[in-house]
């Protein structure tokens, strides 16, 4: 929510619309200061049962858009699932506890969130009954394990209002995630095709050889050839934030960069040393 990129423009429909802006989120970070009317804290990497809870409200109280559902998903109910698809597999299934027995009310979420169940209620109506409602997640939300479930289920909920393709509506998605951006690449083809998951690069450090397309996703070849020894990052995020365990990466890239800041202190003073010695040397002679 600051002044740059699409944060300004957030200001300005905020400016002309007056609208409400509801909060979800384990912390109440920047974006709450000043920009929004209610803060919901909720227990970190519970966004998908929250959501769950919501639909089951809409589901019994009717206030689902159904049309839209039935025109454009596949999956959220029984009639929508693809004809090779187990029985009871569907969202709307799994939410009313068809498939594991367990319906997902506001209270079975009040317990896993710490959101009040007579909330969780209330947001329902309110996000189902609010025309437009624009619903966006935050970048935090799938940094976790099992997180893309957390954002797939944000994106759902704008299905289940049909709030996408419309003015003032949204798809549930991240900032900025219908959005390309042509980055200029470094000029020349890289001839090596081995590649890895970025997540994984750190494990390449230590055991690059040992990994292989099987047990981590190499491609290009079958096994890597060599540790990785020397890493250049251009435009990109890969190095930190892309890891669920960032105090690991920086113990890894801080240990590399002391022991090759030694090696540079090292061969300083062998190159002192050696000079010394040719000095001598010349004075003998």
């Amino acid at each position: 929510m600051g002044g740059g990129s699409i944060g300004y423009a957030y200001h300005k429909a905020l400016e002309e619309s007056n609208c409400k802006i509801i909060h979800i989120d384990p912390r109440y970070n920047d974006s709450c200061i000043g920009h929004c009317d209610e803060w919901i804290p909720i227990a970190p990497r519970t966004d998908a049962a929250l959501i769950a809870a919501l639909a089951y409200v809409m589901i019994k109280e009717n206030l689902l858009d159904r049309k839209f559902l039935d025109t454009y998903t596949i999956g959220f109910s029984e009639s929508t699932l693809p004809s090779d698809a187990p029985k009871n597999s569907s969202y709307e299934s799994y939410v009313l506890g068809v498939c594991d027995g367990i319906e997902k009310t506001p209270e079975w979420a009040s317990k896993i969130t710490k959101i009040p169940s007579r909330r969780i209620i209330q947001l329902a109506r309110e996000i189902a009954l609010t025309k437009p409602c624009f619903i966006e997640q935050g970048w935090g939300v799938q940094r976790h394990s099992n997180g893309e479930q957390n954002a797939r289920a944000i994106a759902t909920l704008a299905c289940m209002i049909g709030s996408i393709d419309i003015e003032g509506g949204n798809t549930g998605c991240r900032t900025g995630s219908s959005k390309t951006y042509d980055i200029m690449r470094m000029p020349y083809k890289n001839p090596i095709k081995d590649s890895i998951p970025c997540f994984l690069y750190t494990d390449a450090i230590y055991r690059g050889k040992e990994m292989t397309d099987l047990s981590d996703g190499v491609r290009g070849t079958k096994q890597l050839k060599q540790n990785i020894k020397f890493i250049f990052n251009t435009v990109g995020n890969c190095l930190t934030n892309q890891h669920s365990t960032i105090k690991e990466v920086d113990r890894i890239l801080v240990m590399k960069v002391c022991v090759n800041a030694l090696l540079i202190l090292m061969l300083q003073e062998l190159h002192r040393i050696i000079m010394l010695i040719i000095f001598y040397l010349m004075r003998l002679c």
